[in-house]
């Protein structure tokens, strides 16, 4: 849902860090040379968000909970279906000359399972870019490295992410590559929308919330439609959004008793 064209609202501005006041959602710029559109899609139903989620065999192993946790539950079977009817509203809305020629994506499990169903319903390779994943409230708390074997890692949690190899198992039924970069999300997302006038990103919540309305609830499969415009330094500037596909609301986590606090 767009702004109205009056509210001018200060937001995080994506590519420099800094804080900026926002053009009216609907107002185009005069120097416009090039519209970049992306769309954003936010991965579907993970487990660690079920209320019964300890019980889960994938919680059972040590390994994931020292390893794996906080930095990557794993996509739930509903997450898949989520993504497969979020795909087919994306066709719906924007029809099949999208554009796309391939789909970016985080290097999370949920987010990988996400775009694996998008894949197959646009028939599209995936590309994994990590900088897709910095945004997360986990990989904030320090650099995402990679280890010698070239597999990333995130040494601030002592987490560890899926090896590529992992990756390419996990994705076997559609071509998947993976991008050179590794920067912090907004460089991440400049790098790609400049590169592809058209782009689609698999991604996270906290990437996306600043590039939706305020107060929107983004759920699982959300899709958000964001439009930049180049200047002619090839500096990309927020023209519009719009939202696509409002997802999924997540369960509701079982209250405790007051004896249980």
């Amino acid at each position: 849902m767009a702004l109205p064209p009056e509210a001018e609202v200060e937001v995080e501005k994506f590519f420099s860090g800094k804080k900026r006041r926002r053009t009216p959602m609907g107002q185009r710029h005069s120097n416009d040379n090039s519209v970049h559109t992306c769309w954003l899609v936010r991965h579907g139903q993970r487990l660690d968000e079920l209320p019964n989620a300890r019980e889960q065999p994938w919680f059972q192993d040590r390994q994931n909970r020292k390893k794996r946790y906080p930095l990557d539950p794993p996509l739930t079977e509903k997450g898949s279906e989520q993504a497969k009817k979020s795909a087919d509203h994306f066709l719906k809305e924007v029809g099949v000359d999208h554009g796309l020629t391939h789909i970016f994506v985080s290097p999370l499990h949920r987010t990988l399972k996400t775009s694996l169903e998008f894949a197959k319903k646009l028939n599209l390779p995936l590309v994994v870019v990590v900088g897709l994943a910095e945004c997360t409230a986990a990989c904030r708390s320090g650099p995402i490295l990679e280890n010698e074997e070239g597999d990333w890692i995130l040494p601030s949690r002592n987490n560890i992410f899926l090896t590529k190899q992992e990756i390419t198992e996990l994705c076997n039924e559609v071509e998947i590559s993976f991008h050179e970069s590794n920067l912090n999300f907004n460089q991440t997302l400049d790098l790609l929308v400049q590169e592809n006038s058209k782009c689609m990103c698999v991604t996270h919540r906290e990437g996306i919330r600043p590039l939706a309305s305020l107060g929107e609830k983004l759920g699982y499969c959300h899709i958000q439609q964001v439009e930049f415009i180049s200047d002619s330094k090839k500096r990309l500037k927020l023209n519009k959004h719009k939202t696509i596909f409002r997802g999924y609301t997540k369960a509701r986590m079982k209250r405790r008793r007051s004896q249980d606090l």
